[in-house]
């Protein structure tokens, strides 16, 4: 089995800096403003939601990933540390920063970063998939738009890449349910379809048909996940049918 680094790394450094192997990050849910330079990773999630990733990645299966929504570059830069992975694919709406793909370059990191991708087209993610992966997908992570819509079309769009046994994460599911600003109109998710319908839907897939959808894990409001059945079609789409609404 692949050897990872949880064992020693990462070095915490107060509330908001980390250390991994080769790499300084910045860390935070909240703080959209930071931008990735060389000696400055921003890493938009928390010391939980990456304590978490400890959880579902140190048994070192996570050679293949593709991760829908890399915003700074954060995530890819330090699964890429951390596991050395054969291959990591990200594809976010904006583009990569020359500084983001000038680190990946000269550090000859396993990791492609394609920018441009819009999540409602899902035939160019599975595109993109399908390019790159020649094989079933080890992991599958979702931080991408967190509306119900996009995240549900993905789902499906996606699952049936994962290798049997592989992991699909869907993050910040829990929006319509935290305090504060989230229940205002300034929300950016304010008038929304709560994403909790879809953590509704899969649980019930994984009840009607395990096949499908083997085993279903949620880690509080953060990440939800999910893993793939030994007898699902490799590559074809996973539909969730579902005529109810929940909230």
């Amino acid at each position: 089995m692949p050897s990872t680094n949880w064992d020693a790394w990462p070095k915490w450094n107060g509330e908001e800096k980390l250390q991994t192997p080769r790499f300084s990050f910045s860390y935070s849910a909240t703080d959209y403003s930071g931008v990735t330079s060389t000696d400055n990773i921003i890493l938009l999630k928390n010391r939980a939601l990456l304590e978490l990733y400890r959880t579902v990645t140190s048994d070192g299966r996570a050679q293949s990933i593709f991760e829908l929504g890399f915003f700074q570059g954060g995530m890819p830069l330090f699964l890429a540390d951390m596991l050395a992975p054969r291959k990591i694919v990200a594809v976010d709406q904006i583009r990569p920063s020359a500084e983001l793909t000038g680190i990946v370059k000269c550090n000859r990191l396993p990791i492609e970063l394609i920018g441009g991708v819009d999540q409602n087209d899902t035939d160019r993610i599975r595109s993109i998939v399908e390019t790159n992966f020649k094989e079933p997908v080890d992991l599958i992570i979702d931080d991408c738009s967190h509306f119900y819509p996009q995240t549900k079309a993905c789902f499906e769009a996606l699952f049936g890449y994962l290798r049997p046994g592989g992991k699909y994460i869907i993050e910040d599911w829990g929006w319509s349910h935290w305090p504060g600003i989230w229940q205002t109109q300034e929300s950016h998710f304010h008038g929304m379809e709560s994403m909790t319908n879809l953590v509704f839907e899969l649980v019930m897939a994984h009840a009607s048909n395990p096949a499908t959808i083997a085993g279903v894990n949620n880690r509080a409001s953060r990440l939800h996940r999910h893993h793939r059945g030994l007898r699902f079609r490799i590559r074809a789409p996973a539909e969730l049918a579902c005529d109810h609404e929940y909230l």
